[in-house]
């Protein structure tokens, strides 16, 4: 190999390096907001849950003050 193909092999090398890293950034980031999604969808979940218990009670509790008038 010439020295030519050897100085534009490393430079192809530094740019795929490169990409390579932003790509990696790039990940984490995504890992990062879909972990925070994930909480957000438990939070959610479990809101969701707990109003469901409330009413409920208030489905079970209205028809007997109702039915005491």
């Amino acid at each position: 190999m010439s020295i030519r193909s050897l100085v534009k092999e490393e430079t192809n090398l530094d740019g795929l390096m490169e990409r390579v890293e932003v790509a990696e950034a790039s990940l984490e980031e995504m890992r990062r907001r879909v972990e925070s999604l994930s909480r957000r969808l438990e939070e959610l979940e479990y809101s969701a849950f707990q109003l469901e218990e409330e009413e409920e009670v208030v489905l079970i509790t209205v028809p007997r003050r109702l039915h005491q008038k």
